[in-house]
């Protein structure tokens, strides 16, 4: 006897989450879809290389405006629900991944 419930097929999509400035000097959220219907492996796999890009970049400009003796206090946090980029502990890009039941097909 089987007692545990049946898993629905799940699919997952990308987001991605920016911290972003708006030209009167608020902050403001920007948001993008990376895309749908990955497995849960691309999805991590993607959301990781995005990160990756994104911290790659962060440091160059920090360095490029900074003193190169300041800490950057640049991480990737890995996140139950994808990765965060953090500067100075405030997230400022969150890649975040959602599930959703597959699509059935028609019999």
């Amino acid at each position: 006897m089987n007692v545990l419930p049946e898993l629905t097929p799940e699919t997952y999509s990308l987001f991605q989450f920016t911290l972003t400035s708006r030209n009167e000097g608020t902050a403001a959220q920007k948001s993008h879809c990376w895309g749908e219907n990955f497995n849960i492996e691309e999805a991590f796999n993607a959301a990781k290389a995005l990160v990756t890009r994104d911290f790659e970049a962060m440091k160059t400009l920090l360095r490029q405006k900074g003193d190169a003796q300041e800490p950057m206090n640049l991480q990737i946090t890995d996140t139950e629900f994808g990765y965060d980029l953090r500067h100075n502990y405030l997230v400022v890009s969150r890649y975040w991944i959602h599930a959703k039941p597959a699509a059935r097909k028609a019999v």
